[in-house]
């Protein structure tokens, strides 16, 4: 007995953009259509797709895909030509590597051609996936790139020339949160007291957030500051003996509002007084991150 594809609904769907209800719980694909699977992906990693679909005849035809996107955040997209029927089940899983929440973004998307150019129907699943967490059709929910608690990331960017500031951009694809920001100090002998603080830029120019404000003690020359912001962080500056200071700062919310930061902004560390051989380095930046599609 075949099917009467006719006296069946094309699909039972609601995009969970725009309905609280659950994603689409089948679909029927024709002639030149396609499954096209986009990756905002940022870690090394391959992964598998895997599907089955019922043709007119109630056969079962199994298809599957590996794919390997890249590693830069922008989109990875693989297209997959199947045949007409209903579509039962898709998963995406992690073949290799290691991917943790908030690196690797998927979406899945019934489209009405066989390129990436092709006009999509019916958005089928999208979520962040893990190595614990496959994402399945028509099991998984659905959950928007900036749901969540995003994932964390710690940059270790390399030092400015002696002598010049920190200018540092936020990776690209993603909304991020400053968490914490620390680095090295060195001042050389010239006198004279420096003020370290860190500018918040943006498309709209220059945050004037002077965080030095917050220092108990300026830093004099042949000094070695480990310096330290942190979110409700208790300004400290401890002075371990000799030349040597750990200096900890708090933070102004405004580096890790509730409207995250796009990667056309940066983050600069500053010096009031800096003189020509004084080296900032061993800088570490921490980000709450989400993927920005």
């Amino acid at each position: 007995m075949s099917i009467d594809k006719d006296k069946l609904p094309r699909v039972q769907q609601a995009n969970p953009r725009l309905f609280d209800v659950p994603n689409a719980v089948h679909a029927y694909i024709e002639n030149g259509q396609s499954i096209i699977v986009t990756f905002y992906n940022s870690a090394s990693a391959s992964f598998q797709i895997t599907g089955r679909i019922q043709n007119e005849t109630q056969n079962v035809i199994l298809f599957g895909k590996d794919f390997t996107p890249t590693t830069t955040g922008e989109p990875s997209r693989v297209i997959i030509p199947v045949p007409n029927g209903f579509l039962i089940s898709l998963t995406v899983s992690v073949s290799s590597g290691s991917v943790v929440y908030g690196q690797t973004f998927v979406t899945v998307a019934l489209h009405q051609g066989l390129l990436a150019t092709s006009t999509p129907i019916l958005l089928l699943l999208e979520n962040y996936i893990t190595n614990g967490s496959m994402l399945s059709f028509p099991t998984s929910p659905s959950a928007l790139p900036i749901q969540g608690n995003g994932g964390f990331t710690v940059l270790h960017p390399g030092d400015p020339a002696a002598g010049a500031i920190f200018n540092g951009n936020f990776p690209d694809f993603r909304l991020v949160k400053i968490i914490s920001v620390g680095f090295i100090l060195v001042t050389d002998a010239n006198v004279g007291n420096r003020f370290p603080y860190l500018d918040l830029v943006c498309e709209t120019g220059i945050l004037p957030l002077l965080i030095h404000t917050e220092l108990t003690a300026a830093i004099p020359a042949s000094t070695t500051a480990k310096i330290s912001y942190a979110q409700n962080a208790l300004p400290v500056d401890y002075i371990s003996g000799g030349t040597d200071r750990a200096i900890t700062m708090r933070m102004p919310e405004a580096y890790a509002t509730s409207t995250a930061l796009a990667a056309s902004g940066n983050l600069q560390i500053r010096v009031q007084g800096m003189q020509a051989t004084d080296q900032i380095s061993a800088i570490r930046i921490q980000l709450q991150s989400w993927v920005n599609p």
